[in-house]
């Protein structure tokens, strides 16, 4: 602080912090409570700045406002011109104010702390930060930051609530967004959260996306991501705070898996400082690209790795606030990872308040933004979201009077008012502008401080006349840079060329090579250096510095303007020369950040600039595509592979001087167009690429050809996706059977081969180090084959492609896709051959190559499917349930959705089979639908739809409606749901089963005994050894005894001891899952024949096996059949009574409410006493 003298001997404090003056006007982060940096603090005052330092400076408070007066007391009276570079005397609060500004007292002269500026037209002054005209506003946002965490910390309070996953209940997430015309003082509003932050301990970040580098995929989520990199950074730094630092790193080290790390890594290089102390961080490769599916995964994981990182940072510096500024300049990549983490938000309780700020005026109704908003909203109306507005309006006429009357320090209207229309018609009062307005005015000496008067002097017509020229925005802040030196002015215009964010050491790089191309720099360079450029560039308002290196323009505008000052013929020559110095001076680290940057400086100046090498351009536009697919960036890839395609066809016989460059090129640009559904464009692309390479290796245009098999699979041609596949396998040296006859010999053959080998096969004996790509390339085509022949009517090409790939992997090698191939064999020898032993080995080294391969991106499916159809036969019901949990998991941590959907879905199926709480697994399904709907597509939902059908039905009776999603229609029951898929087969057969099964929990045994002989085996033929065939056995075989014993019909007998034969059959093969189910169909079987003893000793041990096992369902069940059993066969009302209690206390544990009611309507009934008591005749 610097100390100085005022008049009558008194003492003032004058505070050495200086804020440009649009920050003052519109309150950004001075005005919001930011605290001086050291660069602010080490800044002195000029002598000139001194000068009003003479009189007295009084204080009083008067409503509530503190009134400040100045008495000018100087011995001789000073000049009446104004003294160049003296800041007059001007009121913080005015520059405060903005749209619709309240009225405040005015202030004459000086508050007691105040920071003096030399040639600038403002003082900066201290005050509360308060906002003034933004009351209403900045009162939304508190209520929006308050709502927000006081959600997650009740949330936090209530441990009771938890899903399938072990998790809290969701909570709502909130959102805001600000909205309003450029310049306008949206970020300023924004920036009033930053106090509250940090009153709360918390961590405040902002990224801004930029104009120029629209096609940077997540720009702004980077920056502000980048940002908490660096304040992780500053916490190691600090002897206080490290153990801190280390803790985070801890957790972000159990929370995100390395290989997951290095994806953010490549795309926020400088979070690899900040895992530093973390091992095992590999980059990314760029055969990780690729089509289609592929892409699609890296989406979904990169998304998912997004979200884990922000869930961990969230809860070790909660609150977290993320302001993205600029939104209208965000692309559509950008709002599906803003979609992700509000969901994750929603789901994980993360104690984030997301807000974005947008211009009003360039987001129309195709712009991604306003579909996300709409979604967005949605989620609102169906209280999942809190989505708050707040839109905000440049200044009327009268505001601005009223700022240039506080500015100005002029208590009348009318004296202003002239000059305030003026500035109005000029800027339409927009803060920004209108501040920059005047500080031209000022510099222009169009408004003087008089120190005889000590007022400020200006001439409204002349105001009016030396400023009408000024057309727009553009031209008015342009003409503020003739105001500054060349060698500023110039280089402004060169780093506006390097986007909204530079750095500084890069600026001087690419300076020194282009001083040459501006007017008189050779002399001007001279003059100022790349310090004093700085200084110059911060206090004129233009940049300003937001690290140690790094600055950023204040406002777009001003990049706008600054680029506009190169003349139209030199701006193409200038933007390929940086380019060009980028290429050739930065390192590979620099160089992946900016790549972006240098490729959009040589696309948009190479057009225009002859001797361009066109192959280097190329090979830079693939660079930048590539990255964009890593990054799930598709119309950003499409973008770059348009130019490079472009440019590579200014080489004379590009197939054959640049070959594989063309082929790159045009592999990357037909899996855009995939993936954004340009199928045209996908196929012409594709078309040119295989009529230039006839004669080149099959496995160059593989890509190529793998995205015209998936575009054909994704039309639902499932069968000339097969023969495509088919028919480059041929190509390929893989010959599979045409004749049916033959094809069922392979089968047959390769089966019993595979089942012979398994015995005997161990980890070891598979090459699981080296494997030559073409095999790669041919497990891959075989691993899709077996997909595209799943969907086909015959099928048969499905053990055909598993047996050819297991038969490779011994002789070649295990590739990624090997584990799945085992997997699928282990189903075959499971559901076909029913050899669970053999089957359960093969899942077995599935897992083992795994671990072995390290193939994450094959876990899930892998998981999901040995769950589904191997380890279920050997392993109890309850740890499959993880192992499909655990294939969740996997599943969104490497993007493989479908199957994380499918994964969850299983789990929720399986939770009925176990006897899970039918509450929970109800709230699960709530839970999980749209993920369910979104990674399974129409036939998840179907199946989702069927589980909920059952669950509820058993809950609240059959006439719970089920809740719709996209569109689809609800549902009222088990029959409407077969009447609207019978016509499929597969989904008829799973919907009979869950009716049959229904049945026999609720006792209505006729028709679920029809049913059952109706369907016979249907659903063991259309799932081949899944775990579902095991409770619809069961269900079958109940149903049919107990219609056996009510009617004494052979037919029911036969079909249930079929049933009943079947499960024996899998006890007798070890499976842990049936044997309650066992005994109780042999109870009932006893009782059919009359063996009363020996049924009462098999329903006791059903029950007591089902207990012990954890099924409470089929234990209620048993309970319940021998209670009929005692009630019926052994006329023991008390102990039938019993076991009626213990049914109902289990039927109400498990959640099947419906059937509580009618338990205990029947044991109502049997309590009732007899109508009329007759007593004997004693006389």
């Amino acid at each position: 602080m610097i100390r100085t003298k005022m008049g009558h001997g008194q003492e003032t404090i004058v505070s050495p912090m200086t804020v440009s003056s649009y920050d003052l006007l519109v309150g950004s982060e001075a005005s919001s409570g930011r605290r001086a940096t050291k660069a602010d603090l080490s800044r002195t005052i000029s002598n000139d700045s001194l000068i009003l330092g003479i009189g007295e400076c009084s204080s009083t408070v008067k409503d509530g406002v503190r009134m400040n007066s100045y008495h000018h007391s100087s011995s001789s009276p000073p000049s009446s011109e104004s003294e160049e570079g003296l800041s007059p005397p001007t009121n913080r609060n005015a520059l405060m104010t903005y749209l619709e500004p309240t009225r405040v007292r005015r202030r004459s002269t000086l508050l007691d702390n105040c920071s003096i500026r030399a040639n600038r037209f403002n003082v900066i002054l201290e005050s509360s930060g308060r906002l003034y005209g933004r009351d209403s506003e900045q009162e939304t946002l508190r209520e929006c930051f308050e709502r927000a965490f006081k959600h997650h910390d009740d949330v936090a309070q209530d441990e009771t609530k938890t899903d399938i996953n072990g998790r809290g209940s969701c909570t709502l997430c909130e959102l805001l967004f600000i909205d309003g015309v450029s310049g306008s003082g949206k970020t300023a509003l924004a920036m009033t959260l930053e106090p509250l932050t940090e009153k709360k301990k918390g961590l405040f970040v902002k990224g801004k996306f930029d104009q120029f580098n629209q096609d940077c995929p997540f720009q702004g989520i980077t920056a502000a991501f980048l940002e908490i990199c660096n304040k992780l950074i500053l916490l190691s730094s600090s002897e206080d705070t490290r153990e801190m630092y280390q803790a985070i790193q801890v957790e972000l080290n159990n929370q995100i898996r390395s290989e997951e790390m290095a994806l953010l890594v490549r795309i926020i290089p400088e979070l690899s400082v900040v895992v530093g102390g973390i091992d095992g961080i590999q980059p990314l490769q760029d055969t990780d690209i690729g089509s289609g599916e592929m892409n699609e995964r890296f989406k979904y994981r990169l998304f998912r790795v997004f979200c884990v990182f922000t869930r961990t940072i969230a809860r070790c510096l909660a609150p977290l606030v993320i302001i993205l500024d600029d939104l209208h300049w965000a692309g559509k990549d950008t709002f599906e990872l803003l979609e992700a983490l509000s969901r994750d938000c929603e789901s994980e309780s993360t104690k984030l308040l997301l807000v974005g700020i947008y211009r009003s005026d360039e987001v129309g109704k195709t712009h991604p933004l306003t579909g996300f908003l709409e979604n967005l909203q949605e989620r609102n109306d169906s209280h999942k979201s809190v989505l708050t507005t707040v839109s905000i309006c440049n200044l009327n006429s009268t505001a601005v009077n009223e700022v240039l009357m506080d500015l100005l320090s002029e208590d009348n209207p009318s004296v202003t008012i002239r000059l305030a229309e003026a500035c109005h018609r000029r800027t339409l009062g927009n803060p920004f502008f209108l501040i920059r307005f005047l500080l031209m005015l000022r510099k222009r000496r169009l408004i003087k401080f008089n120190l005889g008067s000590y007022r400020w002097e200006w001439d409204d017509r002349e105001v009016i006349e030396a400023t009408i020229a000024a057309e727009n925005v553009v031209e008015m802040l342009r003409n503020n840079f003739n105001n500054v030196p060349s060698f500023v002015s110039n280089r402004l215009s060169v780093a506006a060329c390097l986007g909204s964010f530079f750095d500084a050491s890069v600026l001087e790089v690419v300076w020194s090579g282009v001083a040459n191309m501006f007017r008189n720099s050779a002399e001007e360079g001279s003059l100022g250096s790349n310090e004093q450029f700085f200084q110059i560039a911060v206090e004129e308002g233009f940049v300003e510095k937001v690290s140690e290196t790094a600055y950023q323009w204040v406002h777009d505008k001003l990049q706008e303007a600054a680029l506009s000052l190169v003349p139209r013929d030199m701006l193409s020559a200038l933007k390929v020369c940086i380019g060009e110095i980028l290429l050739n001076k930065l390192d590979s680290r620099q160089m992946e950040t900016l790549v972006f940057v240098i490729a959009n400086l040589m696309n948009d100046g190479a057009c225009a600039v002859e001797g361009v090498d066109r192959v280097m351009l190329a090979n830079l536009n693939l660079l930048a595509a590539k990255k964009s697919l890593l990054s799930s960036a598709f119309e950003g890839a499409e973008k770059y592979c348009s130019f490079g395609i472009r440019w590579i066809q200014d080489v004379e016989n590009q197939w054959s001087t640049q070959y594989h460059l063309s082929v790159d090129l045009h592999s990357c640009a037909a899996e855009a167009n995939f993936c954004l559904g340009k199928n045209d464009s996908m196929m012409r692309i594709c078309e040119e690429v295989l009529s230039n390479t006839d004669s080149r290796p099959l496995l160059d245009t593989l890509r190529v050809r793998t995205v015209v098999i998936q575009y054909t699979a994704c039309s639902m041609k499932y069968e000339e996706a097969s023969d495509l596949t088919i028919g480059l396998l041929r190509r390929l040296d893989i010959k599979l059977p045409k004749r049916k006859c033959n094809q069922l010999f392979s089968i047959a053959k390769g089966i019993l081969g595979a089942r012979r080998k398994i015995k005997s096969l161990s980890l070891h004996a598979i090459n699981t180090t080296s494997i030559e790509p073409k095999n790669v390339e041919i497990l891959k085509l075989l691993a899709q084959l077996t997909m595209y022949s799943y969907f086909t009517a015959s099928k048969v090409y499905f053990p055909l492609a598993v047996l050819k790939a297991f038969e490779i992997t011994l002789k070649h090698g295990a590739s990624e896709y090997s584990p799945l191939m085992f997997t699928l064999l282990g189903m075959m020898l499971c559901g076909i051959v029913k050899d669970y032993e053999m089957g359960a080995k093969c899942g077995k080294i599935a897992l083992q190559l795994l671990d072995q391969l390290g193939c994450e991106r094959a876990k899930c499916k892998t998981l999901m499917v040995s769950g589904t159809v191997i380890r279920c036969w050997s392993e109890p019901t309850c740890k499959v349930h993880g192992v499909f949990m655990e294939a969740y998991k996997v599943g969104l941590a490497t993007g493989d959705i479908e199957n994380a959907a499918h994964s969850i879905r299983y789990a929720i199926h399986i939770g009925t089979q176990v006897g899970f709480p039918l509450r929970q697994l109800e709230a699960d399904v709530r839970i999980y639908a749209e993920q369910i709907i979104n990674g399974g597509g129409s036939h998840g939902w179907t199946y989702l739809q069927i589980i909920w059908v059952f669950i509820v039905s058993l809950m609240d009776g059959g006439d719970a409606a089920i809740p719709s999603f996209y569109d689809l229609d609800s549902i009222t029951g088990m029959e409407e749901l077969l009447r609207r898929h019978g016509h499929n087969p597969q989904i008829k057969a799973y919907i009979q089963s869950k009716m049959c099964r229904y049945y026999a929990i609720v006792g209505d045994f006729e028709k679920g005994a029809n049913l059952a002989i109706e369907m016979g085996d249907a659903l063991s033929k259309r799932f081949p050894g899944a775990y579902i065939i095991m409770p619809d056995t069961f269900a079958r075989g109940l149903c049919l005894y107990a219609m056996a014993r009510r009617t004494n019909k052979a037919m029911y007998k036969k079909h249930a001891q079929k049933a009943h034969k079947v499960i024996g059959k899998w006890l007798k093969a070890g499976n842990p899952n049936v044997g309650h189910y066992e005994k109780l169909l042999k109870a009932e079987a006893a009782a059919l024949c009359g063996s009363l003893d020996i049924a009462e000793g098999w329903y006791q041990s059903s029950i007591i096996l089902a207990s012990r096992s954890g099924f409470v369902n089929d234990a209620a069940l048993a309970n319940e059949r021998y209670g009929e059993f005692l009630l019926q066969n052994r006329n023991n009302q008390s102990e039938a009574v019993f076991k009626f209690e213990e049914a109902c206390k289990l039927y109400a544990e498990w959640g099947a409410n419906r059937k509580v009611v009618e338990l205990r309507k029947k044991l109502d009934s049997l309590w009732e006493p007899p109508t009329a008591i007759v007593l004997p005749d004693t006389s």
